[in-house]
């Protein structure tokens, strides 16, 4: 599983009413495990094992968060080249429209 990124608006969370309460939970279960707004496979595996929900649960209740914006996969892809190196990372979808 890749990294996740999170773009958590506090004030979003009130008045969301599209966002299940176990999305909410697993959220809130995310974001202290998270470093610097991102979390990595290790985090992850930390979060699945404290999911109150089930592991198999755990995949839907995070493409739910992926679905509401909450949360994007993070694949940075590094290439190199005799010139150049650099990172190809996901379009955030917000900025392209």
């Amino acid at each position: 599983m890749p990294a996740i990124e999170f773009t958590v608006v506090a004030e979003h969370l009130f008045v969301d009413d599209q966002l299940s309460m176990e999305g909410l939970e697993l959220l809130a279960t995310l974001v202290p495990l998270a470093e610097n707004g991102r979390m990595d496979q290790k985090g992850i595996s930390k979060a699945r094992q404290e999911c109150s929900q089930g592991a198999c649960h755990f995949d839907e209740l995070l493409d739910e968060l992926v679905e509401q914006g909450y949360i994007r996969y993070h694949l940075p892809t590094e290439r190199r080249s005799e010139k150049r190196q650099w990172m190809v990372r996901p379009i955030d979808n917000e900025q392209a429209a």
